[in-house]
């Protein structure tokens, strides 16, 4: 028998909702693939990829997503549609990549990964992780990191004062003091 939706990728989560799956669980699977690179999460769809329909509480697809930006942090808008059959619902929610890190509301940090099965997980990100991953979106500036214990002897003196020519040659700029 071939199954409806495939199977698991990076970008492409199932979820059991026979025996109707927590919450946060669910949150879990969405910060995961928010912090990858986006996805879909079909709830009610076995591991397989069989739909087996979603439980009479998840379907409220405005509801569902309304508790996941809700218990995301920064909210994550994610998409939700009923897809399937109406004797087998199906909820597909779309998750967009975030150009953040994002977390569930309780703290918890995700993200996905292969193993060596070759099926996808989701596993948590370390905190140096966070940075490598802020570093990839463009959105860590390692320059503007405080260097801990550095004095103003610790700059080249020729490096200040090109970095005051540059400044000077702006009139907007701001006013820096370096003596």
């Amino acid at each position: 028998m071939a199954h409806e939706y495939g199977k698991e990728t990076l970008s492409l989560e199932f979820k059991s909702d026979l025996k109707r799956l927590p919450d946060d669980d669910l949150l879990d699977a969405v910060v995961a693939l928010a912090n990858s690179d986006g996805g879909t999460v079909y709830l009610g769809v076995e591991d397989d990829g069989t739909p087996t329909g979603i439980d009479k509480v998840h379907q409220d697809a405005v509801g569902l997503s309304a508790m996941i930006a809700n218990r995301t942090v920064p909210p994550v808008s994610a998409r939700a549609q009923i897809v399937g059959t109406e004797k087998t619902p199906v909820m597909q929610i779309d998750v967009p990549k975030s150009r953040s890190v994002v977390s569930t509301k309780s703290g918890k940090v995700l993200r996905r990964r292969m193993k060596v099965d070759g099926t996808p997980e989701s596993v948590p990100m370390y905190p140096y992780e966070i940075a490598t991953r802020l570093s990839d979106l463009g959105r860590l500036d390692f320059s503007a990191q405080p260097v801990p214990d550095a004095t103003r002897d610790d700059f080249d003196p020729l490096e200040r004062d090109r970095l005051r020519r540059i400044i000077g040659t702006y009139q907007s700029s701001a006013v820096i003091c370096w003596n």
